[in-house]
């Protein structure tokens, strides 16, 4: 038998002889067939017969040959020693360890190791050792073979990890941090990333790119109103003495101060600075300085109190009692440089008002200011003027006369039920009623006669 070195390059041929005897007993097989088939002094019946017995036993000897050569192939496939490179020959199905018939192919001469893997033979039939970050069978599988990376991130391979290159808006590790994460839309808004940012879509009443605008934004309500979410609106509760949507409306909404006041929120109300010349809570009232006081029954003249000048420049008061007698202002002695806009004249009972009357005293003088003609307004209306006097009706029963007498030139007397009178013992020879002449009376006095009769007419409170 020749050596196995010399035998490298040529396939060898372990069964050839077998399958040289295996034909000559085919051959002689079909000899002995046709020697039979020769025989002619049998009958035809017998003939068909015996040829039907031949062809079995010929497929029988077919069959058992077959079957002897599979288990003689079988029992013995590494006789001949058919395993190159060192390769050790062992029954296993039909394979060698090493890839080919004899070995001829190592499994790692297809560099099955991927990636600069290193191939080792062994039986499984070879082991990839896989370069720091790869991993697998063969290697394939690399840190970003799984795509860690979201969002359409771009992986790539670092040392035996992975990096992760995001699109604009994402971030994070594996890019899994979109422009919507963590909600940035407030107040329940729903957030949908569009590009490299993000839209809220904001309920009713909420508006800002984060919904972050509510009603109550800006806080609309004024003048220290507490702003509510109602809906998709807003409710104001507001301090005392303001109203509106908004606490808009402040107590000195629509400019309650009259003639030029300024008005001035005072907590739940408003305070009016008022002009020179107005007073009042609206600033609707004149505002007047009292320049004379006449006191009933104080014993002093009236009419010498007002034409006497006044050594100071004294602003005079009401006083309930009158205990200073009749007072007067030096403003009377200045009458005319002043330039008098307005006179009032009002009459106290036991320090309430009782009766107001207002005259024009623009271009007066402090003795014609009291004209009729001048009679701006009072609780007093006229009833009839028939001479050039000086009186005014009081409100009431206009089927009498109820005058009222600021001068000490006048007329009347017959009929008057009501009189306000200045009685001055210095116009004595102006006296034509009765009571005129009462003694001890030179003084300003309301007298009142309660049956229309001046006889009955009496001093009044």
């Amino acid at each position: 038998m020749a050596n196995k070195d010399d035998r490298v390059n040529e396939l060898p041929k372990p069964l050839s002889h077998r399958s040289s005897e295996n034909n000559n007993i085919i051959v002689e097989l079909n000899i002995i067939l046709q020697q039979i088939m020769g025989i002619t002094d049998i009958s035809q019946s017998r003939r068909r017969k015996l040829k039907v017995a031949v062809f079995v036993i010929l497929i029988s000897t077919i069959v058992f040959i077959s079957l002897f050569l599979y288990f003689q192939l079988k029992e013995a496939p590494c006789e001949d020693d058919p395993c190159y490179n060192g390769g050790t020959c062992f029954e296993s199905g039909e394979s060698f360890g090493y890839n080919g018939s004899k070995c001829e192919d190592s499994p790692c001469s297809t560099e099955p190791c991927l990636n600069n893997g290193t191939c080792t033979v062994n039986e499984t039939p070879y082991v990839c050792s896989c370069q720091d970050g790869y991993n697998g069978i063969q290697c394939k599988e690399t840190p970003c073979s799984n795509h860690p990376c979201l969002n359409n991130g771009s992986c790539e391979i670092f040392g035996a990890s992975h990096v992760c290159f995001c699109r604009d808006g994402y971030n994070g590790t594996a890019c899994e941090v979109t422009p919507c994460f963590g909600n940035p839309c407030s107040n329940r808004g729903t957030c949908r990333v569009s590009g490299s940012s993000y839209i809220c879509s904001c309920l009713p009443g909420y508006t800002g790119t984060s919904c972050e605008v509510t009603p109550c934004f800006g806080d609309p309500c004024l003048n220290g109103g507490t702003c509510s979410i109602s809906g998709s609106s807003y409710v104001c509760s507001c301090l005392p003495g303001y109203t509106g949507t908004s606490c808009e409306v402040t107590p000195c909404f629509g400019d309650p101060c009259l003639n030029g006041g300024t008005c001035t929120d005072n907590g739940s109300s408003y305070m009016c600075s008022c002009p020179t010349g107005y007073t009042g809570i609206s600033c609707e009232e004149l505002e007047f300085k009292p320049i004379f006081v006449a006191c009933s029954e104080n014993q002093q003249s009236v009419l010498d109190t007002w034409r006497t000048p006044s050594t100071g420049g004294e602003i005079v008061n009401i006083n309930d009692s009158c205990t200073a007698g009749h007072l007067r202002s030096s403003i009377i002695d200045n009458w005319n440089q002043l330039g008098i806009d307005k006179v009032k004249v009002e009459l106290f009972t036991n320090g309430k008002l009782d009766l107001a009357l207002y005259f024009d005293g623009n271009l007066s003088t402090s003795y014609n200011w009291f004209s009729l003609e001048r009679l701006h307004s009072s609780s007093f209306s006229d009833l009839t003027q028939t001479s050039t006097v000086n009186f005014f009706s009081m409100d009431g029963d206009q089927t009498v006369d109820r005058h009222f007498y600021i001068s000490s030139n006048y007329d009347g007397c017959p009929g008057d039920l009501f009189w306000m009178v200045v009685i001055d013992t210095a116009d004595a020879n102006y006296r034509p009623c009765a009571y005129d002449k009462l003694p001890g009376k030179e003084y300003p006095y309301i007298l009142y006669a309660p049956d229309q009769h001046k006889t009955t007419l009496n001093n009044g409170v």
